[in-house]
C-alpha cells in the first residue's frame, strides 16, 4: 500500500499532462478529419493551454469535453469527471501536489489509500483514451 500512497501526489501533479496529452489528440484527430479551425492548429491548441487553461485540471477537462463531442465520443464517465472536480477543489491551481506543503489545508476526512487508488484510476482511464485517440487517428482518411 506504501508504495500507491506515494505515487498517489505524483499521479495527481500529471493528470494535467495526461489531459494536455488528451487535447493535444483529440485536435489533432480533429484537423485530421478536415476541421481546420483556427483553433485547432497546433500553436493555437498550445497557446490555449499554456495561457488560457493553464494548470486547472477543470478547465483543461471542460476544453477535453468539448473535443470530445465534437469528435462524437461520449464525455468523460462520471467518476473521472467527479475525481478530477475532487483534485480541483483541493488544488485549485494546479501546482499544489508538486510542491511539498502547499496543499491547502481542509477539516475533511480522507482515505489516503482509496484517493491514491482513484487517481491511479482516472490517470489509467485517461492513459486509455489518450491511446485511443491516437489509434483512431492512425485510422482515420484525411478530410
Amino acid at each position: 500500500m506504501g508504495h500507491r500512497l506515494r505515487r498517489g501526489p505524483e499521479r495527481a501533479a500529471a493528470v494535467e499532462l495526461q489531459l494536455k496529452r488528451a487535447i493535444d489528440e483529440a485536435a489533432a484527430l480533429r484537423r485530421k478529419q478536415g476541421d481546420d479551425a483556427e483553433e485547432l492548429k497546433y500553436d493555437a491548441v498550445q497557446k490555449q493551454m499554456k495561457e488560457k487553461l493553464g494548470h486547472k485540471r477543470s478547465k483543461l477537462m471542460a476544453a477535453l469535453q468539448a473535443h470530445l463531442v465534437e469528435l462524437g465520443e461520449e464525455p468523460l464517465p462520471k467518476p473521472s469527471r467527479l475525481m478530477i472536480e475532487l483534485l480541483n477543489e483541493t488544488d485549485f491551481g494546479g501546482t499544489s501536489f508538486r510542491y511539498p506543503g502547499t496543499v491547502r489545508p481542509t477539516h475533511v476526512s480522507i482515505d489516503l489509500g482509496r484517493l491514491a487508488s482513484d487517481i491511479e484510476s482516472l490517470y489509467g482511464a485517461l492513459e486509455g483514451l489518450i491511446g485511443y485517440l491516437m489509434n483512431r487517428a492512425e485510422f482515420e482518411v484525411e478530410g
